[in-house]
């Protein structure tokens, strides 16, 4: 009786396992996701600025040939993406709100995907597996610290002729 109770429990355990290593989602450091990124068709920068959020830019071309010689039409975007985990949604500053880029890291690939249209150029898409070939991240961005506080706060411009400065609003 003793050796079927211990099978059951170390049955059970086992299911235990197996079930929370299914469930477990992957994260990625700052490390882990800083740099360029390239595809055949388009590069990403990315830069990791705390709290979960990633700087991007998206540089993309289609490239074909026409009676005139060879063509491509170029698109660009760039904005912050909420990152949980191991995947990031990216929607470019000023783009309509039906575009949504989905940047999925895994095993060191960039795995992109891009729902709706965002207006980058005829034929020109995000879509693709990037491979990352830079981890410099040298570039003025805005700083963590900067992000938390402008998350708190509620900004009003106003204007003077001279100068326009930001005054905080109770």
């Amino acid at each position: 009786m003793s050796r079927i109770f211990r099978q059951a429990a170390l049955c059970c355990a086992l299911a235990g396992s197996i079930a929370s290593s299914t469930n477990a989602q992957s994260f990625v450091t700052a490390a882990q996701v800083n740099g360029t990124w390239e595809a055949k068709s388009g590069q990403f920068k990315i830069w990791a600025l705390g709290h979960q959020i990633l700087q991007v830019e998206f540089s993309g071309t289609f490239s074909y040939k026409s009676p005139a010689g060879p063509m491509a039409n170029t698109g660009e975007g760039r904005g912050l993406a909420s990152i949980e985990g191991d995947t990031a949604v990216f929607k470019p500053d000023g783009i309509a709100d039906e575009c949504r880029i989905t940047l999925k890291f895994s095993h060191g690939k960039l795995l992109v995907t891009q729902n709706g249209t965002c207006g980058f150029g005829n034929r020109v898409t995000a879509d693709g597996i990037y491979k990352r070939v830079s981890t410099h991240t040298n570039r003025n961005t805005i700083s963590a610290r900067a992000i938390k506080r402008l998350s708190l706060r509620r900004f009003e411009v106003r204007a003077h002729p001279r100068s326009m400065r930001m005054v905080d609003q109770p």
